[in-house]
C-alpha cells in the first residue's frame, strides 16, 4: 500500500493540534473568565457571610441581654418584698433561693433560679450595707420624712431601692422609739414633769402626706409598667433582628457554596481534557515517533479522534442548553452521562 510523504502527514497532524489547540483555547478561555469572576463572586459572597455571622452574634447577645433584663426585672420584684428580707434577717444572711420560696409559698416557676440565687446574695449584702450606712444617716427624732424626700442629694449607692427604703423605715421606727425613751427619760428626771401633760407616742404616726404618698404608688406602678413594656419591646426587636441575619446569613452562604463549584464546570474539564487528548495529544505523539511515513487507516483514525473530541464538545453544549432551558433536571458528572437522554 503506498504511503504519503513526509510534509503532507505533518501538515494534516499539524493542522489537526492546531484546530484542537483553537478550540480549547476559545472554550478554555470562557471558563477560565468565568472562573474568575465566580472568584471574585465568592470573595464577595464569603465576606458578606461572614459580616452577618458577626451581626448575628452580636444580635443573639443582645436578645440573651434583653432577655436576661426581663429576668432580673421579675426576680427583683419578687425579691422587693417584707417576706423576704425577714428571711434574710431570720438566717442572719444565709437565707437560701428554697428557703425565701418556701417563706413565700412559691415554687419559683416562672422565675429564672439560677439568677434568682445571684440577686439573693446581692440582696443580703446590700441590706448589710443600707443598714450601716442608714444607722449612721437616719438621726434619733420623733419625726422622719419620707424616703424619696431623704434619700434627696445624698450619694448612696442604692442598688435595690426596695431594700433600702424598708432598711429606712425600721431604722425611722427605732429611731423614734429611742426619741420617746429619752423624752420620757427626761420628763421623769424633771420635777415638773406631771404638768407637761401625757406624753405622746410619736412612733404610731407618720410624717408623710398619705395623699402624696397615693400619687407616687400611681405614678410608679405607671412606672413600672412602661418600663416592662419597653424591657419586651427591646426583646421582639431583637428577635426579628436575630431572624432577619440568620435569614441573610443562610441566602449569603447558599450563594457563597453555588459559587465554590458550579454545575457543570467539571463536565466541561472533562470534555476539554478529551479533546487535549484526542486532537493534540495523539497527533503530536505520531508525528514525534513516525517522522516518514503514516498510513491511511492511522490517518483515518486521526481525523476520527479529532472529529469525536469536537463532537463530544458539541454535545456537551447542547446538553448544557437544554439544562439553562429547564429540559434537563441535573447535568451528568462524566462524559458517558453526555450520551444519555436530554431529559435525564
Amino acid at each position: 500500500m503506498p504511503v504519503e510523504n513526509t510534509a503532507d502527514v505533518n501538515w494534516l497532524l499539524s493542522a489537526i493540534t492546531q484546530s484542537a489547540a483553537a478550540l480549547i483555547a476559545i472554550v478554555g478561555g470562557l471558563l477560565v473568565s468565568r472562573y474568575v469572576s465566580l472568584h471574585a463572586e465568592q470573595q464577595g459572597a464569603r465576606r458578606r457571610a461572614d459580616d452577618l455571622q458577626r451581626r448575628e452574634v452580636e444580635a443573639q447577645a443582645q436578645l440573651e441581654q434583653c432577655l436576661r433584663d426581663i429576668d432580673l426585672y421579675y426576680v427583683d420584684d419578687f425579691l422587693d418584698d417584707d417576706v423576704v428580707f425577714k428571711s434574710i434577717i431570720r438566717q442572719k444572711g444565709g437565707a437560701t433561693v428554697d428557703e425565701v420560696l418556701a417563706d413565700k409559698d412559691t415554687d419559683g416557676g416562672q422565675l429564672n433560679l439560677e439568677l434568682l440565687a445571684e440577686q439573693l446574695a446581692s440582696l443580703e449584702g446590700e441590706l448589710v450595707a443600707a443598714s450601716v450606712v442608714l444607722r449612721q444617716e437616719v438621726i434619733a427624732t420623733k419625726e422622719h420624712v419620707g424616703w424619696v424626700d431623704f434619700k434627696r442629694g445624698k450619694d448612696f449607692e442604692v442598688g435595690h431601692r426596695g431594700v433600702w427604703e424598708w432598711v429606712y423605715d425600721r431604722i425611722c421606727d427605732e429611731k423614734r422609739r429611742v426619741a420617746k425613751r429619752e423624752e420620757d427619760e427626761a420628763r421623769r428626771k424633771s420635777q415638773f414633769g406631771s404638768l407637761l401633760g401625757p406624753t405622746i407616742d410619736y412612733s404610731q404616726f407618720r410624717f408623710d402626706n398619705p395623699q402624696l404618698r397615693g400619687i407616687r404608688s400611681v405614678v410608679s406602678s405607671q412606672h413600672e409598667i412602661a418600663h416592662i413594656n419597653v424591657l419586651r419591646g427591646r426583646v421582639e426587636t431583637a428577635r426579628a433582628e436575630v431572624r432577619a441575619l440568620q435569614q441573610e446569613r443562610r441566602l449569603a452562604e447558599e450563594l457563597f457554596e453555588a459559587t465554590r463549584q458550579p454545575e457543570g464546570f467539571g463536565l466541561a474539564l472533562q470534555v476539554l481534557a478529551t479533546l487535549a487528548v484526542l486532537g493534540m495529544g495523539v497527533p503530536v505523539v505520531i508525528m514525534a515517533f513516525v517522522p516518514y511515513s503514516l498510513p491511511v487507516w492511522l490517518r483515518a483514525i486521526v481525523v476520527v479522534l479529532f472529529f469525536l473530541g469536537v463532537g463530544l464538545l458539541l454535545r456537551f453544549l447542547f446538553v448544557y442548553a437544554h439544562y439553562l432551558r429547564g429540559s434537563r433536571k441535573s447535568l451528568p458528572s462524566r462524559l458517558v452521562g453526555l450520551l444519555t437522554s436530554d431529559e435525564a
